[in-house]
């Protein structure tokens, strides 16, 4: 146990599942409180076509140039999405529905076509499907660092906004918070930590982060401040458990584990919610 320690790819993986999932569960306790948990799916699902263009303009996988195919293909399905439901018939859960299968159609269709090119097949690009932590490297960490950061100062600027819009949209409009705005940013935040994890946890897994910690602190705690900080822990047991039992058992991938590990988190703090109820009742 002491020696994976010691082993230099170990500590990436480790360091960068652990960043992803704090970036992911701070964001996704306010998606969750607006009742937006399927946002993160139809944005997982569609920045694979925005992450495979990124791909065949430059040639090579640049972290950078992913992330803003990625982004911009997540953000506009996403804004798709809300102008569907509000020009049309549709009802929100079918709207998504639409928006996804679409993307996410389209990306798998990119991906085969990127795949055929000279080297396409060597690039890796099959991993933006379910991922591929083990591959992470220190300049991905470092980069996972600055993105965390980012994602952190913004929640934390605007704490208080998206409290209030979470909890009472009507009650922000009226005392003047531009709620338009504040949901764009989460809308943008929640884009960014979906981009971030696409190669640890794949656009398959990803939205599981987004919302297993959520939900899981959701049952233990009573207050927002109680169920940001157990979301966090929540995320950051699941990526360390992962990350773990996928050293142990080398032929298990990471991603998958961490979501496995975060089901099964979520069901420990099921039971003892139950108990504990039945112990005051």
């Amino acid at each position: 146990m002491i020696s994976m320690f010691q082993e230099p790819n170990f500590l990436w993986v480790f360091a960068g599942s652990a960043l992803l999932a704090i970036s992911a569960s701070r964001v996704g306790v306010f998606v969750f409180l607006q009742n937006k948990s399927l946002s993160g799916d139809v944005i997982s699902h569609s920045l694979l076509p925005g992450m495979v263009i990124g791909y065949l303009l430059s040639g090579e996988k640049n972290f950078w140039l992913l992330f803003m195919g990625g982004f911009i293909t997540g953000y506009f399905a996403q804004i798709l999405t809300e102008k569907i439901i509000k020009i049309s018939f549709l009802k929100a859960d079918v709207a998504m529905a639409v928006v996804l299968t679409m993307f996410y159609g389209l990306g798998v269709v990119l991906l085969t076509v990127a795949e055929k090119l000279p080297y396409g097949n060597q690039a890796g690009l099959s991993a933006f499907l379910l991922g591929k932590a083990a591959a992470l490297t220190n300049l991905d960490v470092g980069m996972y660092a600055v993105l965390t950061a980012l994602i952190l100062a913004f929640v934390k600027w605007s704490e208080k906004a998206l409290i209030t819009v979470s909890f009472d949209s009507t009650y922000a409009k009226a005392i003047g918070l531009p709620v338009g705005r504040i949901n764009t940013l989460l809308t943008s935040l929640l884009t960014g930590a979906v981009v971030m994890g696409v190669q640890a946890v794949g656009v398959v897994l990803i939205s599981a982060l987004i919302i297993l910690p959520a939900l899981g602190s959701r049952l233990i705690s009573a207050s927002i401040r109680q169920m940001t900080s157990y979301a966090m822990a929540i995320s950051l047991l699941m990526s360390a458990g992962g990350t773990v039992i996928s050293y142990i058992y080398p032929k298990m991938p990471t991603g998958p584990i961490i979501v496995v590990v975060g089901g099964m988190l979520l069901i420990v703090l099921y039971l003892f919610r139950k108990k504990t109820n039945e112990k005051y009742e």
